[in-house]
């Protein structure tokens, strides 16, 4: 089923700005009266031109530039140019000249302009998949929204807020974030409403709540129609049908499938309705009929959508399954996978390993183990969802916990400054005195404030490399157990393939070494096998040559460094670096320990980072920068992190005390 993603980015991208030919032609009419407010005239013009005609936004920008009579204005005018030039896919420059109106609007609180430049931003972020940052403008752009008069901008606001926190799967945060905004609804901006209840819908697709999905969409459905807006009209059956077949309701399916096939104009939307086609016909039996339309779904997507041809082979897999052509259905998930792997898709990952091992029982004659296999499956699954909800509920209370001592503390030391304030006019001495125990109850209060500071950070950072873990699993199982389950049913998998025997080893083991612990660091020893297990697993996967080497010479295979992190430098070496390089290229990782110091050195020969667009995956380098930086202060011989650039490649210089404290 395709993701509800998609469609908060469309969303996203339109409903900021919407064009209204009534208003057009009356703004013109205005302008050309000889007292009008020429420069206030030609920028509400030139935003009602935002996004349907670039063109014309910036033509009507331009001729309110000899209008300009203030700072305000001058902000109003940069602000469209940075919108303008977002448009023409120029986002460094946008990003400059949104930052030249913000600057203008904060001297002046011109909230309008903070919000529609914060609204910039937020899409720039958005485009590049900076899904954080540009939450973070989202909600800047919505505060100063609330603090205008204008309800059209709040509920646009609102509306591209909460679709950034459902992209960042806050889907129950989206929800509430729309349903505070219905109370901006008026007669006048039906066009938001629909896009609101577009939102809405998908949002409660994505926590499984269909019938109020499918509620939310009939609701924009109708305004949609009334507007005769195709590509939206479009996008809402097709969401609706989407819910129908998951609410297993194959004749409300069909109907919004064939309303959507009638308003498809492109390749893109014809392949969603074949793709929605082949689901539904997959869930109902109708396996000849769903390889049917999955078979136009790939031709299409193969040219347009590599991504979505992973999906798609994914479910021709799910079919061969179900018609019993195992060997044909292995083709089809090795196809997804090595797609899913090559676009770093991992959302069918897991299932599509599954399936393998599955299939691997069925061909051997061994059906009766893959009922244990999914007996395992699903107790390890219900095993691992209820110590990670225990983990996290404990960690939830030390925040809160931490928290709460933090303000306490903070307001005891408001009151002893207070005091101190209400004491000084009695005498001199008295004066000195007050000052020198206010002085020492600040410096002790201060010393527990840095105290808890220090360990609201380290939970942050534990609550990252856990966010890290989960990123890095496949399938939420315990590896542990399906290495000793396939040693035991299956001695014959050792012998007849024991490659192939080694690499699943491998992968759980891997897999196994981010599930279950407690502790913010582990041995060199397990690290080392780690990176080991993953660039043998990646030299195999990898459609480019990969070499590598790795040297340890610490003697004391138990010293204790940060978890995983030699798998997250080789990991970033591997997908940043080699990845992208027609050649391939080398990594080579050294372990040493000189004068009391471990030394890290990750260097590889790959793309370097000038050459690429993100400098890091998310919370991986940074995560370990910010547990240095923290623990730093804490410690009297420092810890060092180094990403140095070559002429080719990348090194990552990491040096740790043997005695380091961790806490």
């Amino acid at each position: 089923m395709k993701t509800y993603i998609t469609l908060f980015l469309a969303l996203l991208a339109i409903t900021a700005f919407s064009q209204q030919p009534n208003t057009i032609d009356s703004l013109k009419a205005e302008f050309k009266k000889p007292d009008t407010d020429k420069f206030a005239v030609a920028n509400l013009l030139a935003w009602e031109f935002a996004k349907s005609n670039p063109d014309s936004l910036d033509y009507y920008n331009k001729l309110s530039l000899k209008y300009i009579k203030d700072d305000v204005q001058k902000g109003k005018y940069h602000v469209l140019i940075g919108a303008k030039l977002f448009f023409d896919q120029k986002t460094d420059s946008s990003v400059l000249e949104n930052n030249i109106a913000i600057g203008i609007a904060q001297k002046h609180n011109d909230f309008k302009t903070l919000s529609s430049a914060f609204n910039t931003l937020c899409k720039i972020q958005y485009q590049k998949g900076d899904f954080i940052k540009s939450e973070q403008y989202s909600k800047k752009s919505l505060d100063f929204s609330l603090k205008t008069n204008d309800s059209k901008l709040i509920l646009k606001s609102y509306i591209n807020y909460g679709s950034v926190q459902i992209t960042n799967d806050k889907l129950e945060e989206g929800i509430s974030t729309f349903q505070l905004a219905e109370k901006y609804f008026t007669g006048d901006n039906q066009y938001e409403q629909a896009s609101l209840f577009s939102n809405l819908g998908s949002a409660y697709t994505g926590i499984k709540d269909y019938k109020n999905a499918i509620k939310y969409l009939q609701k924009a459905e109708k305004i949609f129609a009334a507007i005769k807006n195709e590509v939206l009209i479009f996008n809402t059956y097709h969401n609706l049908s989407e819910n129908f077949v998951l609410l297993k309701d194959p004749e409300n399916a069909e109907i919004y499938l064939a309303k959507a096939m009638g308003v498809a104009k492109t390749e893109h939307q014809k392949t969603d309705v074949y793709f929605t086609k082949a689901q539904l016909y997959y869930n109902t039996g109708k396996y000849d009929l769903a390889e049917s339309y999955l078979s136009k779904s790939i031709i299409i997507d193969l040219d347009y959508n590599i991504l979505k041809a992973g999906e798609d082979y994914f479910l021709m897999g799910q079919i061969n399954n179900a018609k019993k052509n195992f060997s044909k259905a292995d083709g089809y998930f090795l196809e997804a996978i090595k797609i899913m792997k090559e676009n770093e898709e991992t959302r069918n990952l897991g299932p599509a390993y599954s399936d393998i091992i599955r299939n691997y029982f069925q061909k051997k004659g061994l059906s009766e183990y893959v009922t244990f296999f999914d007996g395992m499956i699903e107790f390890s699954k219900a095993d691992y969802e209820k110590e990670k909800v225990k983990s996290l509920l404990e960690l939830d209370t030390k925040y809160k916990t931490a928290d709460n001592l933090a303000q306490i503390k903070t307001q005891q030391l408001q009151l002893a400054n207070e005091k101190a304030k209400r004491n000084i006019a009695f005498s001199g001495i008295v004066f000195i005195l007050l000052v020198s125990s206010g002085g020492f109850v600040w410096y002790k209060n201060k010393q527990k404030q840095k105290a808890l500071q220090t360990q609201n950070t380290l939970l942050g950072l534990q609550q990252n490399i856990n966010t890290m873990e989960l990123q890095n699993l496949n399938q939420q199982l315990d590896p542990h157990e399906i290495k000793n389950l396939l040693a035991s049913i299956s001695p014959e998998i050792q012998t007849k393939a024991p490659e192939s025997y080694r690499q699943m080893i491998k992968l759980f083991n891997l897999t196994k070494a981010s599930l279950n612990s407690k502790s913010i660091t582990e041995s060199i020893e397990n690290q080392v096998q780690q990176i080991n297990d993953f660039l043998s697993l990646e030299k195999n996967m990898l459609s480019v040559p990969l070499n590598y080497s790795i040297n340890n010479s610490v003697e004391n295979a138990e010293i204790q460094i940060p978890r995983l992190i030699l798998k997250n430098l080789v990991e970033n070496s591997v997908k940043h670096g080699i990845k992208g390089q027609a050649n391939g290229g080398n990594i080579s990782v050294n372990i040493s320990e000189v004068n009391g110091m471990i030394h890290i050195e990750v260097d590889d020969t790959g793309m370097g980072r000038k050459n690429l667009i993100s400098l890091d995956s998310g919370i991986g380098t940074s995560t370990y920068q910010k547990l240095f930086a923290t623990l730093n202060q804490s410690n009297k011989e420092k810890a060092t992190f180094l990403i140095l650039d070559k002429e080719q490649g990348t090194k990552v210089e990491v040096s740790i005390p043997t005695d380091y404290k961790y806490s």
